[in-house]
């Protein structure tokens, strides 16, 4: 999806989900509960991020609504933009941004299935 495409959605959807990650976290040291919290990266926050816009994408079909997602991150000119404008810290990252609404029309999902793509025993 063009930059430009993904800009229109988002200006005319009545909702928009900014979906973000905290790429680091406060954690105490394994083993040490009375040591002072650290700070360390925080690994999987790309894995969490998506498996929280599947679930929002989901939800919304479920009701009625029309979603998509539009990718934000890793592209530092998709994602300044959103962190002006939430004004993020710096150690939470926009990770895509999903416009909700009412479908335009009856859609139907696209036949992606490749069995080309399958490997059995080896790749």
């Amino acid at each position: 999806m063009h930059a430009e495409a993904a800009g229109g959605m988002i200006a005319q959807a009545p909702v928009v989900f900014v979906v973000c990650g905290q790429t680091t976290m406060s954690r105490t040291p394994f083993g040490q509960p009375d040591a002072a919290p650290e700070e360390v990266e925080n690994g999987n926050w790309t894995a969490d991020c998506a498996a929280a816009t599947e679930n929002l994408l989901l939800a919304a079909e479920a009701i009625g609504l029309g979603a998509v997602w539009t990718a934000c991150y890793p592209y530092d000119d998709r994602m300044a933009p959103a962190r002006e404008v939430l004004g993020l810290p710096a150690n939470v990252t926009p990770y895509c941004i999903v416009p909700v609404g009412y479908p335009a029309g009856e859609d139907q999902p696209k036949d992606k299935w490749k069995p080309e793509n399958i490997h059995y025993d080896h790749w």
